[in-house]
C-alpha cells in the first residue's frame, strides 16, 4: 500500500515538474494604472484554457484565487483577452484557450504596500495529451 501511494506521489510530482517546463508565469504590478499583470508564456504547441471554458466539455478552466488581505482593494475580476474558440478532438467539443502567451489583468490597489498572493489553477494541453491540473502560487508586491 505504501508503495502504491509512493508511486502516485512520484507520478504527480513528475507531471508538475513537466508542466513547469511547458509554461512559465511572470507577474508585475503597474502602479500607474493600478493593475496586477500575470503573464503565462507557453512552449510551442501547448495551450492553456480560458477562465470561461466550459468544464462540462472536459478541460479545467484557468482559475485565480486571491488570498484574503485586508490591505487590498480589488476593483475588478481577473480579465483576459479574447480566447481562441475552437473544436477540440480530444474533448470532442468547443473549448476556449490561449497559445504562446496570455496576459491576465486585475485592477487592484492597496491601502499600504503589501503582498498579493494568487493561487492559479490551470491545465495545459497539446494536440496529443493534457497534463493534470496544477496549482501555481504567485506573490506580487502591491505598492501604495
Amino acid at each position: 500500500m505504501k508503495l502504491f501511494f509512493s508511486l502516485i506521489l512520484i507520478t504527480c510530482l513528475s507531471a508538475s515538474v513537466f508542466a513547469q517546463e511547458r509554461i512559465s508565469w511572470s507577474s508585475k504590478y503597474d502602479k500607474s494604472i493600478q493593475k496586477a499583470i500575470l503573464t503565462a508564456n507557453l512552449a510551442n504547441g501547448w495551450h492553456i484554457y480560458s477562465q470561461s471554458t466550459d468544464e462540462a466539455v472536459g478541460p479545467i478552466s484557468t482559475q485565480f484565487e486571491l488570498e484574503k488581505n485586508e490591505l487590498l482593494i480589488v476593483k475588478s475580476p481577473m480579465l483576459e483577452p479574447t480566447p481562441i474558440n475552437a473544436y477540440d478532438p480530444i474533448f470532442e467539443g468547443n473549448v476556449k484557450y490561449f497559445e504562446k502567451q496570455v496576459i491576465f489583468e486585475q485592477k487592484i490597489s492597496a491601502r499600504e504596500t503589501t503582498e498579493a498572493k494568487y493561487t492559479i489553477t490551470y491545465m495545459i494541453c497539446n494536440e496529443e495529451m493534457c497534463l493534470p491540473p496544477v496549482d501555481e502560487i504567485i506573490n506580487l508586491t502591491i505598492t501604495k
